[in-house]
């Protein structure tokens, strides 16, 4: 049976007991409560969150992104990591910011939504997240169809020059069609001659 040859295989048994080991550590992971901030780590978080604010209402959007970025990345089990992945994905798709980015916006949107964030928020992100994933398909879309137009493109020309090279051809077989024709007819005329000279003797 399979339970015994696992039993009398060494490997099999380290193995067993490894994947073992790691769905309970997920498990356990993923039951666990969130970590608890000390209170220093709070205030901090805080602190970070009402300067990246004052940045964004400044309109000084890149340090606002940066800062924002770096307050989702250290705090993320807090409610000002779940806000600032939230605003890291607004900042992100905004058009006057220097540092936008629509790939690495959908990425924080999809943080966010993992994170306790405000019900308004969650339906922002979620439509947010619907119309860069449509972007992304139609950015690829248009790739693929730049893609063939270039394909077709090099395609016409590589049989626009054999096509060149086929009537310049075609243009020399005529002219020495019609050169072989005239010698033709001059030697027909110098036969004619020579007959009509026999003749006469």
């Amino acid at each position: 049976m399979p339970h015994n040859r696992i039993e009398k295989n060494p490997v099999r048994i380290v193995a067993h007991r490894i994947v073992q080991a790691l769905v309970l550590t997920m498990a356990v992971a993923g039951c666990a409560p969130p970590q608890e901030l000390t209170p220093a780590q709070r205030a901090e978080a805080e602190h970070l969150i009402d300067l990246a604010r004052s940045f964004e209402t400044t309109a000084d959007l890149r340090r606002a992104t940066d800062l924002y970025t770096s307050i989702a990345e250290s705090y993320p089990r807090s409610d000002a990591g779940a806000e600032a992945a939230y605003k890291a994905g607004l900042l992100r798709v905004n058009p006057h910011n220097p540092v936008r980015n629509d790939t690495l916006a959908l990425s924080w949107f999809r943080t966010a939504m993992a994170r306790p964030i405000a019900p308004d928020e969650r339906d922002h992100a979620e439509v947010c997240i619907a119309l860069l994933e449509h972007i992304d398909e139609l950015r690829q879309d248009l790739d693929l169809h730049w893609r063939l137009a270039d394909s077709l493109r090099s395609l016409a020309r590589r049989q626009g020059v054999a096509i060149a090279a086929y009537q310049r051809r075609n243009q020399e077989l005529e002219q020495q069609l019609f050169a072989s024709t005239v010698e033709l007819k001059k030697l027909k005329d110098v036969d004619v001659r020579i007959a009509r000279s026999r003749q006469r003797r």
